[in-house]
């Protein structure tokens, strides 16, 4: 997720001011990003309140651009559709600026786990944790 975030600053897809952005409003953008040389996939939509809905996915798999854009990529094994690790949260930008993660939306291959339980990527002028708002 982190790595996603990154990405999409990087790319001028969003800023962490509330803004609307998130490429557009009815669509969301899609967007490639990788973590060192794993490829991965991000979309991220304006959800309101300026908020952010943020997909990520990493080893992506053919058709995963049809995919990602689902709201739940990583419920009922959607997950297998769109890559081999997919996490979905929210970025909170109006009472400070920090990551909705939820760990009931990630989905992550076996054979990924020991990989991805060592990557460690460095949130860009965010904080990776927060407290959640429903």
């Amino acid at each position: 997720m982190v790595a996603a975030i990154n990405a999409g600053l990087q790319q001028r897809l969003f800023g962490l001011q509330p803004e609307p952005d998130g490429g557009d409003p009815e669509r969301g953008s899609i967007f490639e990003f990788s973590v060192g040389d794993i490829p991965g996939l991000g979309y991220v939509c304006a959800i309101g309140w300026d908020e952010l809905n943020i997909h990520a996915a990493l080893w992506p798999v053919a058709g995963a651009r049809d995919w990602i854009v689902c709201g739940n990529v990583t419920d009922h094994g959607a997950g297998k559709l769109v890559g081999e690790v997919v996490a979905s949260g929210w970025l909170e930008r109006r009472t400070g600026c920090y990551l909705m993660p939820s760990p009931s939306l990630f989905y992550c291959r076996r054979v990924r786990k020991p990989i991805v339980a060592t990557l460690a990527v460095v949130p860009q002028g965010y904080k990776d944790h927060g407290r959640f708002i429903f």
